[in-house]
């Protein structure tokens, strides 16, 4: 038989807690007593990826489970940073490139969603950008963010430019979590 109880943490999340009971007779009920456990911190990121349904090694941030576990390209701090689901292949929803021309001059834009609370959540965004695919950077954050949309849902669109004066540009998004 099992006994349930309700505790009221007084609105903490995390931390070690002990509860006492009293012992009774066997016919007067369930008793309790000395029990003490512990509450891991909780962070947004396992919040969300706990509202994903993700655990073990699924929920680490490097993974990337969708299909069968050949993932979307996106692994799951990508996904959490950019709002998108880690359950469902919906690599590219939140980013995506256009090309326009301003003053005679062609641009680039790469935009991106970002979390609102990216700075309290540690998170950093970085435009990494070079001539080949070599894996040396050219530069990084060498665009202008020339706008940042209303936030939605906890996220803002951000608009990154850069001239499309060089022949050839490879752009890649880093984020890093402190």
């Amino acid at each position: 038989n099992w006994v349930f109880f309700d505790i009221d943490l007084n609105g903490k999340t995390s931390g070690t807690f002990s509860i006492e009971g009293q012992r009774r007779a066997a016919t007067q009920g369930a008793s309790l007593g000395g029990v003490t456990f512990d509450l891991p911190p909780t962070s947004a990121y396992s919040v969300w990826a706990s509202g994903h349904g993700l655990s073990g090694s699924d929920a680490e941030q490097t993974a990337d489970s969708e299909n069968g576990g050949r993932g979307d390209g996106y692994d799951n701090l990508a996904e959490y940073a950019l709002g998108m689901d880690p359950t469902a292949s919906d690599a590219g929803s939140r980013d995506w490139t256009q090309v326009s021309t301003e003053n005679g001059t062609n641009q680039f834009d790469y935009v991106h969603y970002r979390r609102v609370d990216y700075a309290a959540e540690g998170l950093a965004y970085m435009l990494i950008d070079s001539a080949d695919l070599s894996g040396g950077a050219a530069a990084t954050n060498a665009q202008d963010q020339i706008f940042v949309g209303p936030a939605v849902d906890g996220y803002e669109a951000v608009t990154n430019r850069y001239e499309a004066v060089a022949p050839v540009k490879f752009i890649r998004l880093e984020i890093r979590k402190d």
